[in-house]
């Protein structure tokens, strides 16, 4: 059987991470498992590049992505809320024409008329969700609003309502997806949190689709407990002082909360504590000022570098406040780290407060900062590593991923596709 995962890129992302990972995953379980992406940055040979486009692949994704930063930068915020103008048919593609399943994961690559041509194969195409934009009208979480359970419009993320012809934008891409996507029968919708799974459920696009819990997966022979003294004089990082980790793709991004965790630092005035932040975008000075030391490490190139930062730092804070089921708390927990974190999305379901972890059930930096005490100030946190290990062996692990994709092919059953 051959397994064709289809993402914007093959290691720039969360998304595409996971994605990346699910593919090695079923490969090691003896699947045939491959990428394809328009943004390649690995050397791995089971990751593709769109042959029919030839070398005007990288010319268009870069237009693309100048459009959209340009274009839609008018309508609504960075990472808020984002609408496909152009992309790459890749229905025409040989490896998607040879799959026998298909993932879709994040493909702001391709535009709902290119998913739909995808659909038209009639191949059980399954649509792997990484945030909420498949089933909303353009953004990708949408926080108190519940439009999307009947028809979005008027998007309060959007600074101007009106474009694309002087319509209201956000209804026009539901429309969209209403018309050219919900039809489909042979697609089904995964989601690593139950509490995606339960939105997509409840959605308009998705209502008459299965919907189902398919866990992001790691190498827990990778990312396990190491000694903490040899990693942290391998990154060069204090020895005797607690450390506590935040890190993002975009730690810059207001949603990844590095302010309220900088705020809460610099309420506890412990002489003890530093922070290591790292992620794919370094904070500018201004926001690494803090009563507390901050050692910034900036992007780490490979996984075995990420294994030993989290094992030399003790906590790991997530401070997010719009977010689903993130790989670093995966990561982190996978290591045996005491991870903290907000109540929202997808990380109550992995950061179990008293058991795997501490949560703050309210978004405020007061919260976040007690909580934070109550991991720094409890007795048995060996415990709550082990747990938190556990976890991630029984739910996330690589021989998981065999587990979910072998329940999924045993329920196959290509149907006819219902024509628009």
């Amino acid at each position: 059987m051959k397994i064709l995962h289809i993402n914007s890129a093959d290691k720039t992302g969360g998304a595409a991470i996971a994605a990346f990972r699910h593919s090695q995953a079923l490969n090691s379980a003896g699947f045939e498992s491959a990428m394809l992406v328009v943004n390649k940055s690995s050397n791995d040979p089971m990751v593709l590049r769109p042959e029919h486009s030839g070398k005007f692949t990288s010319v268009k994704s870069h237009i693309s992505a100048f459009l959209h930063s340009k274009y839609m930068s008018r309508y609504s915020p960075y990472a808020t809320w984002s609408y496909p103008l152009t992309g790459f048919d890749l229905s025409k593609e040989k490896c998607v024409r040879e799959a026998d399943v298909i993932f879709l994961h994040w493909v702001p690559i391709l535009t709902i008329r290119q998913i739909e041509a995808i659909l038209r194969l009639g191949k059980p195409t399954y649509w792997f969700l990484h945030d909420m934009w498949p089933f909303t009208g353009g953004c990708h979480y949408s926080f108190d609003c519940t439009k999307y359970l009947d028809s979005c419009s008027d998007c309060n993320l959007l600074k101007n309502k009106k474009g694309l012809f002087k319509k209201d934008i956000a209804r026009k891409l539901f429309l969209k997806k209403t018309k050219h996507i919900l039809p489909y029968k042979n697609l089904e919708v995964l989601a690593p949190s139950q509490w995606l799974a339960d939105c997509a459920e409840a959605s308009t696009i998705f209502k008459n689709h299965r919907v189902r819990v398919c866990r992001n997966v790691i190498d827990t022979d990778v990312f396990k407990p190491l000694s903490k003294e040899h990693c942290r004089k391998a990154l060069n990082l204090p020895q005797g002082k607690k450390l506590l980790l935040f890190g993002a793709d975009d730690v810059s991004s207001p949603y990844k909360g590095w302010n309220y965790l900088r705020r809460a630092l610099d309420s506890m005035k412990e002489d003890n504590v530093e922070c290591v932040v790292f992620g794919g975008k370094s904070l500018n000075d201004d926001a690494l000022q803090s009563d507390i030391k901050i050692h910034d490490v900036g992007r780490l190139s490979d996984e075995y570098s990420l294994a030993l930062l989290y094992n030399a730092c003790d906590y790991f804070v997530t401070s997010s406040i719009a977010d689903n089921f993130p790989n670093v708390i995966l990561e982190a927990m996978a290591c045996g780290l005491i991870c903290v974190g907000f109540n929202i999305g997808g990380i109550p379901e992995m950061i179990q407060d008293g058991v795997t972890g501490f949560i703050s059930k309210e978004i405020s930096v007061e919260g976040l900062g007690a909580a934070i005490h109550r991991a720094m100030t409890h007795e048995n946190l060996s415990a709550f590593a082990d747990n938190a290990r556990k976890w991630v062996l029984e739910n996330a692990s690589f021989r998981i991923a065999e587990k979910q994709i072998s329940q999924i092919n045993d329920s196959v059953k290509i149907t006819e596709v219902v024509e628009t």
